[in-house]
């Protein structure tokens, strides 16, 4: 599993890493809604930094985190992931 990061058509669980917010923090993960976007293969390339926003006024997902580069929406992050976004944001606050 950890080599194949769960993407595999074998791999049935993805086990996550707690993580802890730092700066240059990186991970890998997929993401969802990829369907609903029109991009071509190599809109995003290895290295590319992606903006994610918290959409609280999503109809659909209150906790929804979109996606985004250079303001064109890329997808969202998944439901299993959007708890480490929450925690990072309050960690964030408390340091702002």
């Amino acid at each position: 599993m950890g080599q194949t990061q769960g993407l595999t058509a074998t791999d049935n669980f993805e086990f996550l890493a707690e993580y802890q917010y730092h700066n240059d923090l990186q991970f890998l993960t997929d993401l969802s809604g990829l369907s609903h976007v029109n991009l071509p293969r190599d809109f995003v390339k290895q290295g590319d930094e992606l903006q994610y926003t918290f959409e609280e006024n999503n109809a659909y997902d209150k906790e929804a985190v979109s996606v985004s580069f250079n303001g064109k929406p890329v997808g969202y992050v998944k439901k299993y992931i959007v708890a480490f976004f929450i925690r990072l944001r309050m960690t964030r606050s408390l340091y702002a």
